[in-house]
């Protein structure tokens, strides 16, 4: 099963990406029940895993992340956007520091923060909070060097007009 939803990613079928898509989210978030599990143990080939340990580095290793990734630029594709955007955040979010520094070498952050000017609201706030559990893990620096000078200016710019707003002129 968990093999046929890896190629499924891989394929170019965008109803099969999205079914599995939405399989490793599951997967990811701990959503054990509604597989075809034990309830307290999980088999992926010759591993098992305890419920309470979400398989992310099993995921990672099966090849899946680069395409949730890729994903994320779909624009025609807004249900595939939202899962893929899920399945990193759930990688971030339940990952280990060694987790987050593949997500960052593997181009999540700047592929993460185009995704903050997404159409899709659920899009926008997904990357976001993905970039957040991004920084926690003694990762603050490579996530503020990735950042580019441009989306520096329009911070600094947003916090000016900000200012001005409040009355405060510098």
């Amino acid at each position: 099963m968990f093999s046929e939803h890896v190629r499924n990613v891989l394929s170019n079928d965008a109803e099969k990406q999205l079914a599995s898509t939405r399989y490793f989210v599951s997967l990811l978030s701990g959503e054990w029940h509604s597989f075809d599990y034990p309830l307290f143990l999980c088999i992926f080939g010759s591993d098992f895993l305890l419920v309470s340990n979400p398989p992310i580095q099993q995921v990672i290793d099966c090849g899946v992340v680069p395409f949730f990734l890729q994903f994320l630029r779909v624009d025609n594709n807004a249900a595939l956007q939202v899962e893929a955007t899920r399945a990193i955040e759930k990688v971030t979010l339940y990952g280990t520091p060694d987790h987050s520094k593949y997500m960052i070498k593997a181009g999540a952050i700047p592929i993460l923060i185009g995704a903050l000017t997404s159409t899709n609201e659920d899009v926008r706030i997904l990357a976001a909070h993905a970039l957040g559990n991004l920084a926690p893990h003694e990762l603050r620096e490579p996530v503020r060097n990735v950042l580019s000078n441009d989306v520096e200016k329009q911070l600094a710019s947003t916090q000016h007009f900000v200012s001005l707003l409040s009355g405060e002129w510098h």
